[in-house]
């Protein structure tokens, strides 16, 4: 039996979460980043393929058991909480129009999306669409992560991921 159908038999969805039909128990695991620098934690879990374990990601086999078949590119945590798998929370989307909405890398030392520290100034900058959108240096990182609030509110619109959202609600 291949994997999807093994998945659709076996398990069913419920409040984000996937379950065994024959223990009625939660599947899954936290599993760790390995390159990933946003730091997220995936849930994954184990099953069989024409007789062969494998492992998914739980927010993709709560795609199939919703949609009854894999996502066609890749799954969107629409929050942004990577474990949170209710269907509402994901979306199937191109891997560029998930980089549109990546968070901060956790290396980064000014505390704003699209700042970093320059030769004592702040550079702002987004990219978009394979393109980059230099925004100048700023004197403060408030004012370089202002910069470039306005530009991505300006690319993405409503799926724009702001350092201020309150100031550009």
């Amino acid at each position: 039996m291949d994997g999807k159908q093994y998945i659709i038999e076996n398990y069913f969805y419920k409040h984000g979460k996937v379950y065994n039909k024959k223990t009625n128990r939660e599947v899954g695991h936290k599993v760790l980043p390995t390159k990933n620098n946003r730091g997220q934690t995936y849930m994954a879990m184990n099953y069989r393929d024409n007789g062969k374990l494998r492992v998914a990601f739980v927010h993709r086999v709560v795609w199939l058991l919703n949609n009854g078949d894999w996502p066609k590119y890749t799954i969107d945590h629409i929050d942004g909480d990577s474990l949170n798998n209710s269907i509402e929370n994901l979306r199937d989307v191109t891997i560029g129009e998930n980089n549109k909405n990546k968070k901060m890398y956790i290396k980064n030392k000014t505390g704003f999306k699209g700042v970093r520290e320059e030769k004592g100034r702040y550079r702002a900058q987004i990219t978009c669409s394979s393109r980059t959108y230099y925004l100048g240096y700023h004197d403060t990182p408030e004012d370089a992560a202002r910069a470039y609030d306005k530009k991505a509110k300006e690319l993405l619109g409503d799926k724009a991921i702001l350092n201020f959202p309150e100031e550009n609600s």
